[in-house]
């Protein structure tokens, strides 16, 4: 049932009303008249029109679906029907929300590595927890700035790849915003334009939203992109050097946020090795000092993986890496060795059984790595990547009211 309706505002070519009702859809026809039906009954208002904002190029006209959905404001409210918010329409593409075919041209944009389908189904809940956490209870700030409609934009001040796009979005639809992404994700902002402070996306929705989700985003998107940033450095030096194996992460990363991190090391091209304690089995100096040799710990790490779990072990010597080999590991890491001791080492291990797979590692970074580079060298990893990595400087500005 209707309680009222009244216009709002327009923006970007987009009808912004506010509404209390149970149920409604919204419609623009091809003579741009807008209305609202309800039941049986259809209020109408007549022609509409906006200007596109100063922060969108002229050459780009506002995008109106034939149809669309009342979206909730700020859904910190247990139920969808609750009105003691407004309910502002879709004006940028939302990328759930919208008809199919744009939500297809949105998805082309956004989706480029198209990496968001690896996730698992809890990733949403977790940054849902992440968004509540940072407002526990009530937000001051967002009654100083109220729920007028609003408009912001992402901008990126340092070069680097953009990553975490996923997460970002989900904080923006918690918060009761719509996110348009100007860059997709992977892209490389560059010095020039760094410089400029060139646009990433533009967020709308009512203001004190806008503000809820802004440092969560900010923090999820800074961290994902300096990962992926530093993995596409070293990824860079590999392909430099001709190198034909794979640089990749550690389980070095912040509890909590790991899922993020491992994520930005695939938007860089870097490998995430194991996600977990659940993926791939790998034997440590500890588990071998707590059975007392490499064969049984690797015996009985065999007895209960199966065939489709892949042991590693790790080598602090070639005596170490002969023995896991013996016994039957998959991957064998040499761990802390001088770049020509690798070298040999995994040369002479190879020759033996050239099937292993050999990750080095051990306090390599960027800067050193290209000296571990070798054709009997599969795996270069770096704990770095997730655990010593700069964040690219990214920022939010609002519009001028």
């Amino acid at each position: 049932m209707l309680s009222w309706v009244r216009p709002l505002s327009t923006i970007d070519g987009a009808v912004h009303c506010q509404c209390r009702c149970t149920w409604a859809s919204l419609e623009l026809s091809s003579e741009w008249r807008f209305k609202m039906c309800i039941d049986r009954w259809t209020v109408h208002w007549g022609s509409l029109r906006s200007s596109p904002s100063p922060f969108i190029s002229s050459s780009r006209s506002p995008r109106f679906p034939s149809s669309s959905s009342l979206v909730g404001s700020c859904p910190l409210s247990s139920s969808p029907h609750r009105s003691s918010v407004p309910h502002y329409t879709k004006s940028l593409g939302h990328p759930i929300m919208a008809p199919k075919r744009a939500r297809a041209d949105a998805e082309a944009k956004v989706d480029s590595p198209k990496l968001a389908a690896i996730l698992p189904p809890s990733w949403k809940e977790e940054v849902s927890r992440w968004l509540a956490q940072d407002m526990p209870k009530w937000d001051i700030g967002g009654y100083v700035v109220g729920d007028e409609p609003h408009h912001a934009m992402l901008l990126g001040k340092a070069e680097g790849v953009l990553a975490g796009v996923p997460f970002a979005t989900h904080v923006f639809h918690e918060s009761g915003c719509e996110v348009e992404w100007l860059k997709p994700e992977g892209h490389y902002i560059t010095a020039q334009e760094a410089k400029a402070k060139e646009p990433i996306a533009r967020v709308a929705g009512p203001t004190r939203c806008i503000l809820i989700a802004e440092r969560t985003a900010l923090n999820i998107l800074s961290r994902a992109s300096g990962v992926a940033t530093a993995s596409s450095a070293a990824m860079d030096v590999a392909r430099k050097h001709k190198w034909h194996g794979k640089v990749a992460g550690t389980r070095k990363t912040t509890p909590g946020f790991g899922l993020v991190e491992k994520y930005g090391l695939l938007v860089g091209g870097a490998d995430t090795h194991r996600m977990d304690l659940s993926h791939m089995v790998m034997l440590k100096d500890n588990h071998i000092w707590s059975t007392g040799s490499i064969t049984e710990s690797v015996s009985k790490a065999r007895a209960v993986a199966g065939f489709s779990t892949k042991i590693e072990v790790e080598c602090t010597s070639e005596r170490d890496a002969q023995e896991a080999a013996e016994a039957g590991a998959d991957v064998l890491m040499l761990d802390n060795y001088s770049p020509d001791e690798l070298k040999a080492v995994a040369k002479r291990v190879k020759a033996k059984w050239p099937h292993l797979i050999i990750e080095a590692s051990g306090g390599i970074t960027i800067e050193t790595m290209s000296d571990f580079f070798s054709p009997d060298v599969d795996i270069i990893s770096q704990g770095s990547l997730t655990n010593g990595c700069t964040y690219p400087m990214l920022t939010f500005q609002c519009s001028t009211p």
